[in-house]
């Protein structure tokens, strides 16, 4: 990821965030570059802050001096999650002439304003509700920190730098953004039925899949998984159920997979078949109480009584 020159020293994002050669982590979330072709730009007023011309989208092909590697960022539910415009820090003389806007893309929609900053000020009219009071500009590295994050906020984002040269504004540099979200699930738990175990978890994002561990005989299979979203919150429970048959003893495992991890239950212990009381043939049931024997073997000298 090469940062857009502005006639000054070329960003190093390792000096802001620690990364590795392909991961960068910091307290704002997770992010790393993958490979994207020419995007798309919707023409703006630059007097009057980002509008549509004539009413229409304005689709151009952006070449690879004005248009980034799209980043991809993972933050996680009531977080915060920087948004970095790649390109290199202007001066403090080029910060007082230039635009930048933050945009969130969406299909069939008009692009919503996350952040607008113009002639050396934030331009908060121009902003879409859902984001006020919850984005800070970083001038030192050019990037946009977003708070309060939740599953809303999942989605592709886009910066427009605007430098002012010769009177007048250049083709705008453009970093495309993609971001994640996750929040973590509830350690999963078993729970026991008659003839069946359920495994359950609550509270996670994006919605989970289960797995069932065995052993000894280790083997996992995945779980039919059935899924509620909360329409408030958009976080998902999801649950799970096993019969518990013949070949079940042992120990179990249930896990929870959702975004990059897994969250395991505690192992639960299923005792062999003939020793398993959700597996009685409960006709049978009540042969196991002495009374039952002990009428059985009176009509029984009785009908022999009787036959002789």
């Amino acid at each position: 990821m090469k940062g857009k020159s502005f006639g000054v020293s070329r960003r190093e994002w390792e000096t802001e965030i620690r990364t590795d050669e392909q991961w960068g982590d910091s307290q704002f979330g997770r992010w790393a570059p993958s490979s994207c072709g020419p995007g798309t730009l919707w023409g703006m007023e630059l007097s009057q802050g980002p509008v549509l011309l004539n009413g229409l989208f304005v689709l151009c092909t952006v070449l690879s001096a004005g248009m980034s590697d799209q980043l991809s960022i993972s933050a996680q539910v009531g977080s915060s999650v920087i948004l970095p415009c790649d390109v290199s820090p202007p001066s403090d003389l080029q910060w007082k002439t230039l635009r930048l806007f933050v945009q969130r893309q969406s299909h069939g929609e008009r692009e919503a304003v996350v952040f607008s900053f113009s002639e050396n000020e934030e331009q908060r009219g121009y902003q879409s509700p859902r984001y006020r009071n919850r984005t800070h500009l970083f001038r030192h590295n050019v990037s946009l920190s977003l708070s309060h994050i939740d599953p809303w906020d999942e989605g592709q984002y886009v910066c427009h730098v605007f430098l002012k040269v010769n009177g007048g504004h250049q083709a705008p540099l453009t970093t495309k953004l993609s971001l994640s979200v996750w929040a973590g699930f509830s350690k999963p738990l078993i729970l026991r039925r008659e003839q069946e175990a359920v495994c359950i978890s609550v509270g996670g994002y994006p919605k989970g899949r289960l797995s069932w561990t065995f052993s000894p005989h280790v083997h996992t299979e995945w779980a039919n998984t059935s899924g509620e979203e909360n329409p408030e919150t958009r976080l998902y429970n999801v649950s799970a159920q096993i019969p518990l048959n013949t070949s079940t003893s042992g120990r179990m495992t249930c896990c929870v997979h959702y975004a990059e991890w897994q969250f395991c239950s505690d192992p639960m212990d299923v005792p062999p078949n003939r020793e398993h009381p959700f597996h009685h043939n409960r006709a049978l049931l009540w042969m196991d109480t002495p009374w039952t024997w002990y009428l059985t073997l009176s009509l029984g000298l009785a009908a022999s009584h009787w036959l002789s």
